[in-house]
C-alpha cells in the first residue's frame, strides 16, 4: 500500500449491527504500508475534511485474536494523527508491531500508537520515530 490518504488508509471496521453484535477477526497481517495523511478537500457527502483518522485503525466493537503490522514507513507532514489506533470497546489478543518507522515533519507531537481498547499481549520490535 502506497500513497496519501484522505480519511484513513486501512480500517478494521464493523459496518453493521449494534454494540451487542461484535465483529470477530483472526490472524490479520498488514505489511509494506508506505503512507501518509493528507488534509484534502472537504468531502461533500460527509462534510468532513481529511486528515482526521490514523493511517491504520481498529474501530470499536471488534475483537481480533492476532494482528501483525510490519515493514511500514510513514513520513508525515500534514496532520498529527497517530499511525495506529485501537478504539474503545475493541480488543486484540496479540498485537505485533515490527519494523515500523515514522518520520515527523509536522512540527507537532505525532503519536505512534494509541491503545484505547484492550491488548492482552503486545510485542514491539524495531520501531523508529525520527
Amino acid at each position: 500500500v502506497f500513497g496519501g490518504y484522505f480519511k484513513y488508509c486501512i480500517g478494521i471496521t464493523k459496518y453493521h449491527g449494534g454494540p451487542d453484535e461484535r465483529g470477530v477477526f483472526s490472524n490479520i497481517k498488514i505489511e509494506k504500508v508506505f503512507a501518509h495523511n493528507c488534509d484534502g478537500p472537504r468531502n461533500p457527502l460527509t462534510d468532513m475534511t481529511g486528515g482526521v483518522r490514523p493511517i491504520i485503525c481498529q474501530q470499536g466493537y471488534i475483537d481480533v485474536d492476532n494482528l501483525t503490522i510490519s515493514d511500514c514507513f510513514r513520513e508525515e507532514s500534514e496532520t498529527s494523527q497517530p499511525f495506529f489506533v485501537l478504539d474503545k470497546e475493541s480488543s486484540i489478543g496479540t498485537l505485533r508491531l515490527i519494523n515500523i518507522t515514522q518520520k515527523n515533519l509536522t512540527g507537532k507531537p505525532l503519536p505512534f500508537i494509541v491503545l484505547d481498547g484492550e491488548v492482552k499481549n503486545k510485542t514491539e520490535e524495531d520501531l523508529f520515530e525520527i
